[in-house]
């Protein structure tokens, strides 16, 4: 039960850090190293980043994994 909360939390929030930066889905993947298909299932919350993904992301983003997580509102 935590893990689909937590995937519904990263999914709104990779989503939301995205289109606040008016970012396409091919910016996002190419910046991490995968698919177009891979963000949009990250962001729809069928499947989740592996952590080398979630770091990738944290520092492109400037954020932190608790906040991607979210685990904080910070």
């Amino acid at each position: 039960m935590v893990t689909i909360l937590l995937m519904d939390s990263l999914a709104t929030r990779l989503k939301s850090l995205r289109q606040e930066k008016n970012l396409l889905l091919r910016d996002v993947a190419a910046v991490v190293g995968v698919k177009v298909t891979t963000v949009a299932r990250w962001e729809r919350g069928e499947r989740e980043p592996q952590i080398e993904n979630i770091n990738k992301l944290c520092d492109f983003f400037h954020c932190t994994a608790d906040y991607l997580l979210g685990r904080t509102e910070d």
